[in-house]
């Protein structure tokens, strides 16, 4: 397998473990691979992700924005896009890919043979302080997509990346209903998981395309102070389960 290359970790980093296994032209070579954002650095080792986050932010508060449309021009992913920008200092928001993720089947867990995606997405989401999904409606539920997310998040249940984790949900559709129903049915499965959803205000997006400029920027004041009370609100709710 071809290894990857990563910068060098600057000083900083909390403890690992990071296994290296050499220096090379002024470059760490991981085995296995690396993921590296501004927080988090995730070394592969013998199949198993180890996590070191930057000293610097750890008392930054990760809100981890989920996506339930894969399409290229999402009218989730440019909406979730603008509400990221809303948070406040000591709040950072990442976009968690769950493209591809395997459809999830128990029997990845209970032969210990987890593919590497979805094991790189739970220690991902093992990061994440809390979550926001931003989702469209699909036949008056949530998209496959979301759903296997939330499923092999979920599994072992005694390491779900889920519990405990505050969560808030907008949905949207180009229509009057506003994806009511994919809001409501996530909502009954982030209860099993043990997230405290954010109740009020209640964020249903209706008529999604003409909300966006061709930017793919919201312009319309009376929707961006709903979304600004909508990530208080959020925001508040994280405050409260902060350990």
């Amino acid at each position: 397998m071809t290894l990857d290359r990563g910068p060098v970790p600057e000083q900083g980093w909390d403890k690992g473990p990071v296994p290296l296994s050499r220096k090379e032209n002024g470059m760490f070579v991981y085995n296995k691979g690396y993921i590296v954002d501004s927080a988090i650095l995730v070394a592969h080792y013998s199949g198993f992700p180890y996590v070191c986050k930057k000293k610097g932010d750890l008392n930054m508060t990760k809100v981890g924005i989920l996506v339930g449309s894969l399409r290229k021009e999402s009218f989730s992913k440019k909406i979730a896009e603008n509400v990221a920008e809303l948070f406040p200092e000591g709040y950072e928001t990442e976009f968690v890919n769950i493209g591809d993720i395997p459809l999830y089947n128990q029997d990845f867990d209970d032969e210990n043979n987890v593919p590497e995606e979805i094991a790189t997405f739970r220690y991902k989401m093992k990061q994440i302080d809390a979550v926001l999904f931003v989702t469209p409606e699909y036949n008056r539920s949530i998209p496959a997509v979301l759903k296997n997310a939330v499923d092999a998040g979920s599994r072992p249940k005694s390491e779900s990346v889920w519990n405990g984790k505050p969560a808030a949900i907008i949905s949207q559709s180009p229509g009057n209903l506003s994806g009511f129903g994919a809001n409501h049915h996530l909502r009954q499965s982030l209860v099993s998981l043990n997230m405290p959803v954010l109740q009020q205000p209640e964020a249903y997006l209706a008529n999604s395309a003409a909300l966006l400029d061709e930017n793919g920027i919201i312009s319309n004041e009376g929707t961006i102070q709903f979304l600004q009370l909508f990530v208080d609100a959020f925001v508040a709710l994280m405050e409260k389960y902060k350990g």
